[in-house]
């Protein structure tokens, strides 16, 4: 397992996330937060936020093979800045979801009963008959 190297706010939920180097190819950063889980995107920005935002804890560690310039990472922050902020887990809007009435899925099981019934009526049937025959 990978040790935690620094701490950054995590993109999803806004809470402290632990920042670790995977030791693959690529040396990439990735983040562990407690709420939203692992993130190991690899992309330029991505890479480029995490290198310089984060927070170290023994100095920086080895740059990932695709992390942009310091320039990069300043833009990125300006643009962050004119973004609209996203909504914390406790702030969410209420999210309204359609279910089918039962009155549209009755007929379907009721179509599955009716198949059962009769397939269980001719195998009585069946065996009736071949039990007379014998007889």
């Amino acid at each position: 397992m990978n040790t935690t190297l620094g701490h950054i706010k995590c993109q999803g939920c806004g809470g402290k996330a632990e920042v670790k180097q995977a030791q693959r190819r690529g040396a990439h950063l990735y983040t562990n937060c407690g709420v939203c889980g692992t993130d190991q995107r690899a992309g330029r920005p991505i890479q480029t936020r995490l290198f310089f935002g984060s927070a170290w804890l023994d100095g920086e560690p080895t740059a990932p093979e695709n992390v942009g310039s310091i320039e990069d990472w300043e833009a990125q922050k300006k643009g962050e800045e004119n973004q609209s902020p996203k909504p914390k887990l406790d702030q969410t809007e209420e999210v309204v979801y359609s279910v089918k009435s039962t009155e549209e899925k009755a007929p379907k099981a009721s179509k599955t009963k009716a198949i059962g019934a009769l397939i269980l009526a001719a195998v009585i049937g069946g065996a009736s008959w071949a039990a007379t025959r014998k007889a």
